[in-house]
């Protein structure tokens, strides 16, 4: 009923390979799957019922996963549900569920465990060698998805002792991770915000909306919110945290107007972008903005460009005066784009 092709035969995966069950299941039934990576189990289903006949799994981290595959066969009364379940072993190096401290340069970071401890110190390279380059001393930043605080660090040492950085991290695990990051780097320039960034409400809709994220400790993106496409692919218990626009926060919160907004969101940047537009309309600041794919960056550029900002990749540092000679150019990866306010 469940047969493993390719490297997963064996129950042994490395690192980067795609996981791929070929169900055979009766005629005239359907499957659901759970995706376990233990021992975290996954309560909501990794694929809903369905009449495919074909699992497939990208691991993002080490460790052991457990595929339970349901096959329902017969309708109503008549119904019979039959469970199998399959075991396999994502490969590391070295194998450790605790905390581990990174060290680059200077800097210093606690990550959840050594596979993120080993990655990290490089991670969103280009994107980090810009805040050197575009945030002045005394500027004001927002931290949007600020995660473990590995951006907040460089940003806080960056604006120094006359600037001020407000971090927005909803997920409380991340917080956690967060807090500890900016106390262990001194980081007293800094303000936590655990609120969830959501589109603008409607007039007759409270400000306030329920924003549901995933939490997988074991992945150094920790939590991912409903909002983005990736969010179904996510192995991970879920919660629900407050959201509103970035317009609400800095209007309830009375917060002080941006010079640089760091964006980091992990899909839902089309979804958070227009809950910000009069921030940026009001004091166009310098956006450090990762981006994920063709389909969203349309969405996204577009609405910058109706705001007069041009754009740089930040691996190339080729500049590109609107959305349309970007998005030419624009693949399937993560891009990491420093998007400029026009001259006033």
């Amino acid at each position: 009923m469940l047969e493993a092709e390719g490297a997963v035969r064996g129950g042994v995966v490395r690192l980067g390979e795609v996981v791929r069950y070929r169900i055979v299941q009766p005629p005239e039934s359907r499957v659901r799957a759970f995706v376990h990576h233990l021992p975290m189990r996954s309560i909501h289903p990794f694929l809903e019922w369905s009449e495919l006949d074909e699992l497939l799994y990208f691991p993002e981290a080490p460790g052991a996963y457990e595929v339970e595959i349901d096959v329902v066969t017969g309708r109503g009364e008549d119904a019979v549900i039959e469970r199998v379940r399959a075991e396999f072993l994502v490969e590391q190096a070295r194998r450790s569920e605790a905390p581990e401290m990174v060290r680059s340069g200077n800097l210093r970071f606690w990550a959840p465990n050594h596979h993120e401890a080993s990655g990290i110190s490089d991670y969103e390279s280009d994107l980090l060698d810009a805040v050197d380059r575009w945030v002045p001393a005394g500027s004001t930043v927002y931290d949007v998805g600020a995660n473990l605080g590995l951006y907040a660090v460089p940003l806080c040492r960056a604006v120094g002792a006359d600037g001020m950085v407000f971090c927005f991290e909803p997920n409380p695990l991340c917080v956690a991770y967060l807090r500890a990051n900016l106390e262990l780097n001194a980081c007293s320039r800094c303000r936590v915000l655990p609120v969830a960034l959501a589109g603008p409400h409607a007039p007759h809709e409270p400000a306030l909306q329920s924003v549901e994220f995933t939490i997988n400790p074991a992945n150094s993106l920790l939590g991912l919110s409903s909002t983005s496409p990736f969010f179904g692919a996510k192995i991970g218990q879920r919660v629900q945290v407050d959201g509103a626009s970035l317009d609400h926060w800095v209007a309830e919160l009375r917060l002080p107007a941006p010079d640089v907004l760091k964006i980091d969101v992990e899909g839902a940047e089309h979804v958070v972008l227009p809950g910000m537009l009069a921030t940026l309309e009001a004091h166009r600041p310098l956006l450090l903005f990762e981006i994920h794919g063709p389909l969203i960056a349309r969405d996204v550029l577009e609405q910058l460009d109706r705001l007069g900002y041009s754009y740089e990749d930040a691996g190339s540092g080729r500049h590109f005066e609107n959305a349309s000679a970007l998005l030419e150019r624009f693949d399937d990866r993560v891009r990491q784009i420093i998007c400029h306010p026009s001259e006033a």
